[in-house]
């Protein structure tokens, strides 16, 4: 049985979704590796798209996307013609949003700079230092690295942060198994900085996936961005709405997830994926990872 992840909203929600949905199927069209898949499906043509009443109705029809067969092909996937994504605001989980550093490599513009925002690359760790910034968004395996720096004593005058740390993972598996935060990892976040972690999903182009808020209960779903699946095993299968560079199409994540349904305390109604676990590697991705 499959379960799809959506919110009851009204119509013109489930409009925008299927959508954006048509736009990343004629997108994926335009790929070397979907062109076949989708003449297969009956989604080839703009006609068969119009057809569509909910995104399910394409999904439906799409086989799963394997994690192995993407790492082996990754750019057999890509859409060279599509423009790249603009960048959109941070989403700060708690409150107001602070004076914040988001530090990403230059080839990931996904956020934009504001009054309270500052972007940074991994190698300004100087000039973040002199930007005293509230909070810090940050690839989990960056924060996790600055944070063993800290601890070193390799900046002996860290600014104190006030308001949190945001840290980014992705949805979509690497070769050495899903991205995921340690207990260990967020553990020495707290003890090193001593605010809270909050974890968010990103898609391939950087849009918000999934978010953690202050109750701390899962992960809330973003319905607009992405369609979610869970499959027999409880695997978790990801669609982008968004991404017209590298379509998404129910990509096996590698990760199993419980979907929590009930009004999470925060009051935040969308459904939320708690207790994210990576599954184990197939033995022939372990002995490549294994052996370099």
């Amino acid at each position: 049985m499959r379960i799809f992840l959506r919110r009851n909203a009204g119509e013109t929600a489930e409009d925008k979704r299927l959508d954006r949905l048509r736009r990343v199927l004629r997108a994926a069209r335009r790929t070397v590796r979907y062109r076949g898949v989708l003449e297969a499906a009956g989604l080839a043509t703009e006609e068969a798209l119009r057809h569509l009443r909910r995104p399910e109705d394409a999904l439906w029809r799409l086989p799963r996307l394997e994690a192995v067969e993407w790492d082996r092909a990754n750019a057999a996937w890509c859409n060279p013609g599509a423009a790249a994504p603009s960048p959109e605001a941070l989403r700060f989980p708690a409150g107001t949003l602070p004076r914040t550093a988001i530090v990403l490599p230059r080839q990931e513009p996904w956020f934009r700079r504001d009054r309270q925002v500052r972007l940074f690359e991994p190698a300004q760790l100087r000039d973040l230092l002199a930007y005293e910034p509230e909070a810090i968004a940050a690839p989990a395996a960056f924060l996790v690295f600055l944070a063993r720096l800290v601890d070193s004593g390799y900046f002996p005058s860290f600014p104190r942060l006030k308001r949190g740390l945001v840290a980014f993972t992705s949805v979509a598996p690497r070769r050495e198994g899903p991205e995921e935060m340690t207990r260990q990892e967020r553990d020495l976040l707290w003890e090193v900085f001593r605010v809270p972690t909050f974890q968010q999903f990103l898609g391939l182009d950087g849009r918000l996936i999934a978010w953690e808020c202050e109750a701390r209960e899962g992960l809330h779903v973003e319905p607009a961005n992405a369609v979610l699946e869970v499959d027999r095993r409880s695997e978790i299968l990801f669609t982008s709405l968004t991404d017209c560079q590298m379509p998404t199409l129910r990509l096996a994540t590698r990760a199993t997830a419980a979907v929590e349904l009930s009004r999470c305390p925060c009051g935040h109604p969308t459904p939320r994926l708690a207790e994210w676990r990576a599954l184990p590697l197939p033995i022939r991705t372990r002995a490549a990872c294994a052996g370099g």
